[in-house]
């Protein structure tokens, strides 16, 4: 039997897309999944919706766990849960306001065994202003240090977790979670951490997700003031994470471009700020 892949997927009030999100993910080509769903206090009918679409996959019901919380925590710490909860082989994060092709778990199982790499990048759609997607491409890495410069120094391109198949012992060996109290770039910290202690990263040109920029469902991260407060926090964390391992003399300059585009973008926006 293939190994057992995790689908992880935190959910806060996305009643207009959850329905999309889960089917594409029940009705996956691939067989051998779990799923973890973890409501983070939704105040809409979002639960409700995902309860009920379960039951039309009785052969996916079984292999789901649905968790509550009680009280809103944020992003980091839901997903520092989900991690806990995952019992698969390998893992990928789902926001529940995105889809996937329904396929894609199958091509990125069969790309990790094929290669032995453990962690998988693909391409991936993005909804316009018409509402239409378009894909967007990344730019292949010939090496870590190319791939961790560009994950440092962007502002995107790199660094969501939904952009990311990963083998679950790469978490696990080397003690990863999630920057609790940062709820926005927390991707940004974890996907470097990633990359770095990666034994082998591996890029292909499938686009298969659906990303919707509209539906971004944590409203934290709408709130310009905390989202800035929060970049700040992950440079600082990253800065430490490249100290700690000695490569900062290697990475410092990438850093400061981040830091430079932080703050180009925060004289573009500051009127949103009291």
């Amino acid at each position: 039997m293939n190994a057992l892949v995790s689908i992880l997927v935190p959910i806060y009030n996305v009643e207009k897309y959850i329905d999309r999100c889960v089917r594409s993910l029940f009705e996956q080509t691939y067989g051998n999944i779990e799923y973890v769903f973890i409501d983070d206090c939704s105040l809409d009918n979002s639960m409700n919706i995902l309860m009920n679409i379960s039951k039309e996959y009785p052969e996916r019901y079984g292999s789901m766990k649905v968790l509550f919380h009680s009280k809103n925590v944020g992003i980091a710490q839901t997903r520092n849960e989900l991690l806990k909860e995952a019992k698969g082989e390998y893992c990928i994060f789902i926001d529940s306001d995105d889809y996937v092709e329904l396929n894609a778990i199958e091509i990125l199982y069969n790309k990790a065994c094929e290669t032995g790499a453990e962690i998988i990048r693909y391409n991936y759609y993005v909804n316009n202003e018409n509402g239409n997607y378009e894909v967007v491409t990344h730019e292949p890495m010939q090496n870590k240090q190319q791939l961790l410069e560009k994950a440092i120094s962007s502002l995107s391109g790199v660094d969501a977790m939904w952009k990311l198949f990963v083998k679950r012992n790469l978490y696990d060996r080397n003690s990863l979670q999630f920057e609790d109290g940062i709820n926005a770039c927390e991707d940004y910290i974890m996907s470097i951490k990633l990359f770095y202690y990666s034994n082998l990263t591996v890029d292909i040109s499938n686009v298969l997700y659906y990303y919707t920029v509209i539906g971004n469902s944590y409203s934290y991260t709408k709130n310009y003031e905390l989202f800035l407060v929060d970049r700040i926090k992950a440079i600082g964390a990253v800065k430490t994470f490249l100290e700690l391992n000695d490569i900062w003399q290697t990475y410092k300059k990438a850093l400061y471009a981040r830091i430079i585009m932080c703050k180009q973008t925060y004289l573009i926006n500051k009127d949103y700020i009291d």
